[in-house]
Order: structure tokens, then sequence, then C-alpha cells
């Protein structure tokens, strides 16, 4: 019996270290410096004769204190339409600014910023939208406080960018629109899809890591359900998938798509992987971009 029962310990202990681990990895990940990511952007194609340049580069503080750099990308400076840009898992803000680059051309005054974790901001868990849209709705009420309560004001996302943006939709923020690029629906989904493709792990080892994340970090990857959010939702949403993204699939797009009960639009780019639908085609991209916001806007 004591036999048993010390094999029973061996197991237990590794099972705790084990999935201790896995919720650390998940929610501490190794993020892309800001040197790292600037020197990708400006290496990218499309950056091809664009000048990077950002403004006013401060920090706010959040709900909880947790302080947020922000950066500011001008357009046009009569121009009152306004964007906030929020960038995906181990990126910065200066993922975002090839997009910034599109809507600077539509005449749009962008804010970056970096998510909690990431970027230039002191390193803690990533909550892949749990607290982040929280953060997002301090990053608004800053744009707001700043550039004035009168400006015309619309969200884009990448990636974990797209799922806070979708989680923010709870505190109901004042904006005009949404585009949701590559975003997920449900994180749990997208880490046990992680699990198996990456690790060969089965997937329900996921969901004993998101146990182990409550009990370590407060939150469990059950909580992170964007697509609920989307139930009584009216702001125009539009939707941009790769057709080939084999991180986040599609269909959580299109599941998203189908949930929402604002204007909607769906594009799925062909020959895309995970956040190069702006690679694969930037000059479509570009055009959905101009007709969604243009749209949005005629309407109102």
């Amino acid at each position: 019996m004591e036999y048993v029962l010390g094999i029973f310990a061996v197991v237990l202990i590794i099972g705790v270290v084990f999935f201790s681990l896995m919720a650390r990895f998940a929610t501490r990940p190794r993020v892309h410096t800001l040197e790292e990511t600037y020197q990708y952007l400006v290496n990218m194609p499309i950056m091809a004769g664009e000048e990077v340049k950002i403004e006013n580069e401060h920090t706010i503080k959040s709900f909880d204190g947790y302080e947020l750099y922000v950066g500011f990308v001008p357009g046009d400076p009569q121009s009152k339409q306004y964007l906030v840009l929020s960038h995906g898992y181990t990126s910065s803000r200066y993922g975002m600014y090839k997009y910034a680059m599109l809507y600077r051309r539509m005449g749009f005054n962008c804010v970056i910023y970096d998510q909690r974790g990431h970027g230039a901001n002191k390193p803690t868990v990533t909550t892949f939208g749990h607290k982040e849209a929280r953060d997002l709705m301090a990053v608004i009420a800053d744009t707001y406080a700043r550039y004035g309560e009168d400006i015309k004001l619309g969200l884009h996302g990448e990636s974990m960018g797209s799922g806070t943006q979708i989680e923010a939709l709870k505190y109901h923020p004042k904006v005009d629109f949404i585009v949701n690029g590559c975003g997920y629906g449900d994180i749990l989904n997208v880490l046990k899809w992680k699990c198996k493709q990456q690790f060969h792990l089965p997937g329900w080892t996921a969901e004993i890591a998101s146990v182990f994340a409550k009990v370590l970090f407060g939150f469990s990857f059950h909580e992170v359900r964007p697509i609920d959010n989307l139930k009584d939702n009216t702001i125009p949403i539009c939707f941009i998938h790769g057709g080939d993204d084999d991180f986040v699939h599609n269909w959580h797009s299109k599941k998203m798509y189908e949930a929402t009960q604002g204007y909607k639009e769906i594009h799925i780019f062909d020959g895309a992987g995970h956040a190069q639908c702006i690679d694969v085609d930037v000059e479509r991209y570009e055009r959905v971009l101009r007709e969604f916001v243009g749209k949005v806007y005629d309407e109102q």
C-alpha cells in the first residue's frame, strides 16, 4: 500500500508541476522586444518607402494601476477620425504600424499601444483579453480625453488584439466600428489546437492547464470567450481572416460573423496564414478597409 501511495504521490507532483508549467508557458510567453518588432516592421515589403512616424509616446494607467505605453501615428491633423489598434500575442505596438499606414492614407489619426506584458510594458501575465479588454477601455478613454469627445473612433485588432476588442464589448465602448483581424471566439479552443499541433499533446491537457491558470493567475481559459459578447452587439464589425490560418482557424471569424447582430462583413484571404492577409494582398486589404469604413460613416 505504501508503495502504491508513493507512486501516486510522485505522479501527482509531476502532474502539478507539468500543468503549472503549461499554464505559465501560455500566460508568460517569450515576447518580442520593441527593437525586434520594429526591425520586422521596417523590413516588410509593404513598408518600402514609408517613413515610420510615431509621436506623443506616453504611459497611461489601466484599471488596476498597470502602466501601458501608448504612441500616436498622425494622419490628417484636420481630421476627426481616430483609430485605436491592438496588437497580437508576443508582438508590440510597432506590429500594428503596418495597418496604421493604410489608415493614415484614409485620413485617420492612429493610436497604438503595448498590451500588458508586451513591448515596453512591465512583464506580467497575459490573459488573452480578460484584463486586456479593460486596458483597451483605458486607452479609449485616454484617446477621447486627449483628442476630444467629438472625435469619430474605430478599433482595429490583430489576433489577440482582436480577441481583446470583442471582449471589451461587455464594457460598451463608445466606438463607431471594429475591424477584427484573425480573431478568436474562444481562446481555450485555440490553446487545445496548439497543444495538438505544436506539442503533440491531447487537447484535454489545455482544459487542465486552464484550471491551474485560475488557481495561479486568477482567470481560466474557459472565461475568455469573445463570441459570447456578440449576442446583443450593434457596432459594425468587419471580420478579416486568412484562408490558410492554421493557428486561429477562420471558422472563428465565421462563427463570430454569424453571432453578431450589427452590420457585418467577412473577408477570407485565400493563401494567407495567421496575421498574413495584409502581406498576401495589401491592395485588396486597403480596399476592404476603405469600403467598410465608407459604409459605416455613410449610414450614420
